[in-house]
């Protein structure tokens, strides 16, 4: 859940008087942002080709909350560029880094090349962020002077299995 300043500034953002303004944003698509402070500390190792799908997404998520975005890129489909994977979305509202308290990950089904994984995270978001959204042909540049909120994320991803282990899938 968003703290009540953060939503205000957007409301502020968008408000024209009386009239609405109805705008569909994905707030977590562009989390190109300053690095939050309080970063969960996560340390980096080379992973494992033994490594299961849960792990390698467990992994995935926990970089992205620490901000270790240089050791995002050997987990993903090799030559994704995909803003949104390669900066752990997942891990990011209003563009400012989740501090992950809670992480619980799930295989949903596999298979001997695929699997689904299913995440849900929580915690605490900090610092400042900036949103690019699209309202039909313009792009309104949302910036949040400083975001506070307690948190949750969910949804799920795509992992492949290759020669030297699983990658998540560029999809």
């Amino acid at each position: 859940m968003l703290a009540v300043n953060s939503v205000f500034i957007i409301a502020l953002a968008l408000g024209c008087g009386d009239a609405t303004i109805e705008v569909e944003a994905d707030l977590t698509a562009d989390p190109a942002t300053e690095a939050a402070e309080a970063a969960e500390p996560v340390e980096a190792h080379a992973a494992a080709a033994t490594e299961g799908p849960d792990a390698l997404v467990e992994r995935y998520l926990r970089l992205g909350s620490a901000g270790k975005l240089e050791e995002v890129a050997p987990l993903l489909e090799d030559g994704c560029t995909k803003a949104p994977l390669v900066n752990v979305a997942s891990t990011h509202i209003l563009g400012a880094r989740i501090a992950i308290d809670k992480l619980s990950v799930e295989v949903k089904d596999q298979t001997d090349t695929e699997a689904v994984v299913a995440y849900a995270l929580s915690g605490k978001a900090g610092g400042k962020g900036k949103v690019d959204t699209k309202v039909g042909k313009m792009t309104l540049k949302i910036e949040v002077a400083e975001v506070d909120a307690n948190t949750e994320m969910s949804g799920q991803y795509t992992v492949l299995k290759t020669e030297t282990g699983w990658r998540i899938a560029c999809r």
